[in-house]
């Protein structure tokens, strides 16, 4: 990317972008509005501060509408203040130190992948802690993530790209930390989609995986026992996994012997709506994910804790 007006792009995106799928350099058009091959066929367009690979008649490949819908439902207060699945910023950024194994000092000025960001939140904790973080994701989420990002103090830099896992437009070997949280299970290739987020980890680098195992998710072993609120429009859909919630907060309260609360219970229908709602929820055996991830290339992949997953790839 030698133009000079590739100057309106940040130093990491004029590292690490490519033509979808890895099939070449890219370069800013002479008005920044997008990006283009050598031969000017444009693979990009740039608004709101997203470089968004998905044309509109895709119209988010379909199965993503629901994490579009979800979020700007959930993305109501500034991400600072957020709680999704229970957990906030800081709750966030204590697990990621933990399951990456690293320190928070060593963590300054590494270049991160957040491959399917979704809330944004996992992309906010890094840039918090000083990583360079690409937030990227199929859904129009990515939007609401660059929209609210500067809400959070950072000390890294984000930028957002909008882009399909299965025809990935960052270069191989490119970033030093790789998230791939809750995203590949809701493509239509699974496998494909990890080997892809897998090949983007530099030497040296790690990846952090979460991917549903087989029988491991109660909500999704309800949306396979219980399918009918998938078929419903999305609004519906929400509908109903509140009343659905109702019951099942009051049943996880008396299990855990504590007091039913709000903020339980929009958890509870969060997770019945992120089972329910996209197209694609697959669930395997954790030998078949362990050998993905060494077709993507990495060492050493192991399983953390139920549906958890870390690898490196060797210097």
């Amino acid at each position: 990317m030698s133009s000079p007006a590739n100057a309106a792009l940040s130093p990491l995106l004029q590292q690490v972008l490519t033509q979808p799928g890895g099939a070449g350099a890219v370069s800013l058009s002479a008005d920044g509005s997008r990006l283009q091959t050598p031969q000017g066929v444009t693979v990009a367009a740039i608004r709101d501060a997203v470089v968004d690979f998905v044309s509109p008649d895709r119209d988010d490949r379909g199965d993503m509408k629901g994490f579009g819908y979800q979020w700007r439902k959930v993305l109501k207060d500034p991400l600072g203040e957020a709680t999704v699945y229970g957990k906030k910023l800081d709750d966030i950024r204590a697990e990621l130190l933990k399951n990456l194994g690293l320190a928070a000092t060593e963590l300054p000025g590494l270049k991160a992948l957040d491959a399917g960001c979704g809330h944004g939140l996992y992309s906010s904790a890094l840039a918090s802690l000083g990583v360079n973080v690409v937030a990227s994701d199929l859904s129009e989420s990515v939007y609401l993530c660059a929209a609210q990002h500067a809400r959070v103090p950072q000390t890294g830099t984000q930028d957002f790209v909008r882009a399909d896992v299965l025809n990935f437009p960052f270069a191989p070997s490119a970033f030093d930390i790789v998230l791939s949280l809750g995203m590949a299970h809701h493509t239509p290739d699974p496998q494909r989609a990890v080997i892809n987020a897998a090949r983007c980890v530099a030497p040296g680098g790690r990846f952090l995986l979460y991917i549903y195992e087989r029988g491991a998710v109660g909500y999704i072993n309800l949306r396979e026992k219980f399918p009918f609120p998938h078929r419903l429009p999305l609004p519906l859909m929400h509908f109903a996994c509140g009343l659905m919630a109702v019951p099942l907060t009051l049943a996880l309260s008396l299990r855990r012997r504590q007091l039913p609360t709000w903020t339980s219970y929009k958890n509870v229908k969060l997770g019945l709506f992120d089972a329910y709602s996209p197209t694609y929820s697959f669930t395997y055996e954790p030998a078949e994910i362990i050998s993905w991830l060494e077709q993507g290339g990495l060492q050493q992949p192991r399983r953390i804790e139920r549906c958890l997953y870390i690898a490196t790839r060797s210097r």
